[in-house]
């Protein structure tokens, strides 16, 4: 296949595998960054003479390699083949797809493996050539003038591969793992931290294998640590036969990959350069990092725990990552190795005593692997601890200890938490056995601005954790008490959904907050409990019901969103019908909305346009008329979104049948009108716009002999015959069929002078003059101006 698809073939897996796009950056040939420079698709550097494919661990290199030399013009060569193998013939000419750079230095002398293929080359002829390497082996300048001289024009370009994109990510899941929610799978991934292992096609294999035989792990602690230890895995079998008398336990590369981590997070580097000419600033060489063993240290730097920035620098793979193996390792050094608490802090705390900001994930992992510092980590930054580390391993006294922090940062300041990006981690301290320390918190009388953020601390612990039952009906007091902070009262509710025990009692709510039983200035709690309720519990017929004004204009919160968004693209196909006859009955929205805060005209044609597409050709004719109708002035004009507006006269213009029947209609209900031209006129704006069938002039004068009413003959005549006038929908009509009607019915014959013909009025006639004399004026003046021009040009 040619193309820049790649399959990637996972472990374990035998079934075909899906196909996916890689793509690669190029690294600057001056600074050896790839990020700068813009993504490509890989099959884009076919033309190239010569490149290399630089890759992280199970990113997919000789997959992609594979691929790319499925041409009769490529050969793909494991290099230990290429180079112990005599030349062979049917290798001239062809481009070399050279895989595995790695796996030879692994159990050879690194530094002669270029010169070798090289040499090997020119006896070839020197032919188009691709290598792919991890790029912790990919020895920089070094490689590169070794492999030079065998490109045909002297060049080798290094790209480096990209990780998956989200897509990908999602269809891999899909169709290689059996995953039928990756975007839960995915979003769980997020919220234990561990979504930077999804861009990897073998970390996402492993991480996606591991979850589905043993679920979920129950922490993030678990989850972190696992992630840690597939990282550190070898999955190259060569490497693994390579260095089976020379291997490390998984737990001596997570110690010297933490002892890296630690120093480059004290120190504020960025991550460890192998090569002293690569060293600089935001990348000490290895050996300045001081690792207590060497080799342990560079295996762990080779290893996905790493990934390439540069050319021979790496970092951590995540940030989170080298957070957790860092604190880890820290622990180990102040609980068994003594290692004086006192000298971390001060590297960690500012001059407030608080966490510096780039180190709050450091601590928050630290706090829950050093046993012997628990209690003083606590007592420093108790929010820290909870947001960027893991909360829930520790134990019931410890939980409790960070509960009463966060009560005293909230009376220190009460908008302690709003920096914090997510919640979500505040759910690891929603144990059931602090169930009375919660009520107590929440029956608290106060309702001074520190007791209202905690409040809502503890709302947000009980809405992220785990249900706690019991809690339900002191939760609820909180909802519906308007002297709690609007922000308290929707994180009440969220909470409260979460345990209230059937759907009819959260509806109960909804009644009494819309019947202004219960106070809800902002529609907060009603728009929640409609994204709640609606479709499953509420009825298409009930929901317009609940459908008003918004009482803060200014406000776009969730009952805005509702109606906005939510509701017009998610409604069901069956509610359609339903939804539109309840807004056609509202006579009251239109003049109770104030358009430029609320454009209603934006919910009901998004409505609209799906239930005209789904249900038009199946509905009577009259209920489709009135919904399109929905939303029209007290003078008959139609708001409507212009997009949806011409998908409504698209439909009307593909259906003209339908077409006709809704225009019959409107002629019909103008008949006992007074103003018939104007109802027509205003009835006709339930079109949209739509263009006339080609035949239309041919059934308006059809039209005249199906009614008595004289008035509107004359409306269907006239309608006739001005497709003739024009031109437009006067298909199967002629003058002479309109003169055939008026010979039939001599008593109406009067009627057609006016309609063929009209006197133009005086007024017209003398502007027309003067126009005509004006322009006549004006060609004079320039024919003057012409001849005096050329009479005065000088003559050689």
């Amino acid at each position: 296949m040619q193309s820049s698809c790649r399959t990637l073939r996972m472990i374990g897996w035998t079934k075909a595998m899906l196909i996916v796009f890689r793509h690669v950056r190029k690294i600057d040939d001056s600074e050896g960054y790839p990020l700068e420079n813009p993504l490509k698709a890989l099959n884009e550097f076919r033309d190239q003479a010569a490149w290399v494919l630089l890759g992280e661990p199970g990113a997919g290199k000789t997959e992609a390699f594979k691929e790319e030399a499925e041409g009769p013009d490529s050969q793909y060569l494991p290099i230990s083949e290429f180079i112990h193998t005599d030349v062979i013939s049917r290798w001239q000419g062809k481009t070399l797809f050279l895989d595995g750079l790695d796996e030879v230095r692994a159990g050879s002398d690194g530094d002669t493996i270029l010169v070798r293929i090289r040499t090997k080359l020119r006896r070839l002829g020197n032919p188009r050539f691709r290598i792919a390497c991890r790029a912790a082996d990919w020895f920089g300048s070094t490689d590169h003038e070794d492999i030079k001289g065998a490109s045909p024009d002297g060049q080798v370009i290094r790209l480096v591969l990209e990780p998956l994109s989200t897509d990908e990510i999602i269809n891999i899941l899909r169709n290689n793992h059996s995953i039928d929610d990756p975007d839960a799978f995915i979003d769980k991934a997020k919220a234990l931290g561990v979504d930077n292992l999804l861009g990897n096609p073998q970390t996402l294999g492993l991480l996606a294998k591991a979850i589905r035989e043993n679920q979920w792990p129950k922490t993030r602690e678990e989850t972190f640590q696992l992630a840690c230890e597939k990282l550190a895995e070898e999955s190259n079998k060569r490497h693994r036969d390579i260095r089976r008398n020379r291997s490390y336990s998984t737990d001596t590369l997570l110690d010297a990959a933490g002892q890296l981590c630690a120093a480059m997070l004290l120190s504020d580097k960025t991550g460890v350069a192998l090569d002293s000419e690569q060293t600089d600033g935001r990348f000490p060489h290895l050996d300045e990092y001081a690792p207590p063993e060497r080799s342990v240290a560079y295996e762990a730097v080779r290893r996905r725990l790493f990934l390439q920035d540069k050319e021979e620098c790496f970092v951590p793979s995540h940030r989170s990552i080298a957070e957790y193996l860092a604190a880890r390792w820290l622990a180990i050094r102040i609980d068994r190795d003594s290692l004086p608490l006192g000298r971390v802090l001060n590297l960690m705390l500012g001059r407030d005593g608080r966490t510096i900001a780039g180190l709050r994930g450091l601590y928050g992992w630290l706090t829950l692997h050093c046993h012997t510092a628990r209690n003083r980590l606590i007592e420093a930054d108790p929010l820290t601890v909870v947001v960027y580390g893991d909360a829930k391993p520790l134990s019931l006294a410890d939980k409790g200890h960070i509960l009463t922090g966060l009560k005293r940062e909230a009376e220190r300041y009460a908008a302690f938490r709003w920096g914090i990006s997510s919640s979500r981690p505040l759910g690891a301290l929603a144990d059931p056995k602090l169930a009375e320390g919660f009520i107590a918190a929440l029956e608290s009388p106060g309702r001074d601005d520190a007791t209202q953020s905690f409040t809502d601390c503890i709302l947000d612990i009980l809405t992220q954790g785990e249900a706690i039952p019991g809690l339900a009906a002191t939760i609820k007091k909180v909802v519906i008490d308007d002297s709690r902070w609007g922000r308290v009262r929707m994180t009440a509710l969220q909470a409260w959904l979460k345990l209230v025990p059937a759907l009819p009692e959260a509806l109960v709510l909804l009644d009494v907050i819309t019947e202004g039983q219960v106070n809800d200035p902002d529609d907060e709690l009603a728009g929640l409990l409609l994204q709640y309720l609606y479709p499953d519990v509420i009825t298409p017929k009930a929901l317009i019901h609940y459908l008003h004004a918004p009482k803060n204009p200014n406000l776009s919160g969730y009952f805005v969103r509702f109606w906005k968004h939510e509701m017009p693209s998610n409604a069901p196909e069956s509610h359609l019908p339903d939804l539109l006859d309840g807004l056609a009955a509202r006579t009251d929205l239109v003049p109770s909305f104030d358009i430029n805060k609320f454009p209603l005209n934006r919910m009901v044609s998004s409505l609209l346009v799906r239930g005209i597409l789904l249900h038009g050709e199946r509905v009577d004719c009259k209920r489709l008329l009135v919904w399109l109708g929905i939303g029209a002035d007290e003078y008959g004009n139609i708001r409507r979104e212009e997009t949806q507006r011409k998908k409504i006269a698209g439909w009307l213009e593909n259906h003209p049948v339908r077409y006709k029947e809704l225009l019959s209609l409107c002629f019909n209900q103008c008949d006992k009108d007074d103003h018939l031209g104007y109802c027509i006129h205003t009835c006709k704006r339930h079109l949209h716009g739509a263009a006339n069938p080609n035949d239309i002039g041919l059934w308006h004068l059809e039209q005249t002999s199906l009614t008595a009413n004289e008035e509107l003959i004359q409306a269907h005549l006239s309608a006739a015959i001005d497709t003739l006038m024009h031109q437009q929908g006067s298909s199967g009509l002629t003058l002479e069929q309109i003169e055939a009607w008026a010979d039939i019915r001599p008593e109406r014959k009067q009627w057609l002078q006016p309609l063929l013909y009209w006197k133009i009025p005086e007024w017209q006639k003398k502007q027309a003059s003067e126009k005509r004399d004006s322009n006549q004026q004006h060609a004079n003046d320039r024919r003057e101006r012409t001849i005096h021009i050329s009479e005065h040009m000088p003559r050689h």
